[in-house]
């Protein structure tokens, strides 16, 4: 009997240490939103607002409390990835003709089944021009497009929520209807002209 309890604890070892390897969440989520935007030559720079947390436990949703870790991380990485094709991306601490404010976020798991769970990303953005006066205003609630169904993958899901809520602060602070003009660039004058 001895013997089999001995057995045992390496193979229950082994068998915890596979599970935490699985559980395991990336160390810094890399959120990669689908964007397209027509190239500008302004500076742009994120601000997250000191209220928003880097780590944290998810509340509500109809699940057990998740832990979000490097939740800063994951939102500058997502900002730098889905504005630095489009805009002159500089750092959070840089002068910019536009600053792109994230004022408070609330992430939570929400069942869509009794086994899967979607993140919602509720959020509150601001545009501000080079002075600092807000030029627009949004607020909204993204939705992961996946489901998970354990809750140490809801890291998946975390990603995906970031990745809308940029989707959606990009068409509607700079799509076609966003009422943000590009900056007249001074036109040359033809070589003719006497003036």
């Amino acid at each position: 009997m001895k013997n089999a309890r001995i057995a045992t604890v390496p193979a229950l070892f082994l068998a915890l240490a596979a599970l935490s390897c699985a559980h395991r969440a990336p160390q810094a989520l890399d959120p990669r939103p689908n964007i397209d935007l027509p190239s500008s030559p302004r500076t742009l720079r994120v601000a997250i607002s000191p209220d928003v947390p880097d780590e944290f436990k998810t509340r509500g949703g109809g699940t057990r409390a998740i832990k979000v870790r490097l939740w800063r991380t994951a939102l500058e990485n997502g900002f730098r990835n889905a504005f630095s094709e489009f805009f002159k991306v500089v750092p959070p601490d840089a002068p910019a003709d536009l600053t792109l404010e994230i004022a408070e976020t609330d992430l939570r798991p929400a069942m869509v089944t009794s086994q899967a769970a979607r993140a919602v990303l509720r959020y509150k953005a601001r545009l501000l021009d080079g002075s600092g006066q807000v030029l627009m205003r949004q607020a909204g609630e993204a939705s992961s497009r996946g489901v998970v169904y354990q809750a140490w993958d809801f890291w998946q899901v975390e990603r995906e929520a970031i990745e809308s809520m940029y989707e959606e602060i990009a068409a509607k602070f700079f799509g076609a209807n966003s009422g943000v003009p590009e900056p007249v660039a001074p036109q040359a004058k033809p070589a003719n002209d006497p003036i």
